[in-house]
């Protein structure tokens, strides 16, 4: 779904969009984490739906491949600017994503 879709905000949670994925690219398609372009730095991700969940709910589903990715503020990642982490697709195990150090950006600047 692109921003431009959203006429409206959901039921419960909130819709993100302006993210952009470093370390990784995304398949639109298939909706999963992908290999990166050739020098390409950053890849805009479309709207996330974000709503809560307790820990509980989290544990039930918990999916085999998915790669729990950090999201930052910018590019300067430290514990002042780390906002949540939300679960990505991926086909490949989760450890490829966790090595490359995959995270999502508020800002690239």
């Amino acid at each position: 779904m692109d921003e431009k879709d959203v006429t409206e905000g959901p039921a419960e949670g909130v819709y993100v969009y302006g993210l952009h994925l470093e370390g990784a690219g995304w398949d639109r398609a298939n909706c999963r984490l992908a290999e990166s372009q050739p020098k390409v730095l950053y890849t805009k991700l479309p709207v996330l739906h974000i709503s809560a969940a307790t820990k509980e709910d989290l544990k039930k589903d918990k999916k085999k491949n998915s790669y729990t990715c950090p999201v930052y503020r910018n590019k300067t990642r430290n514990d002042l600017t780390y906002i949540f982490a939300v679960d990505l697709n991926c086909v490949e195990d989760k450890s490829k994503w966790k090595l490359r150090g995959v995270a999502l950006l508020g800002s690239t600047q």
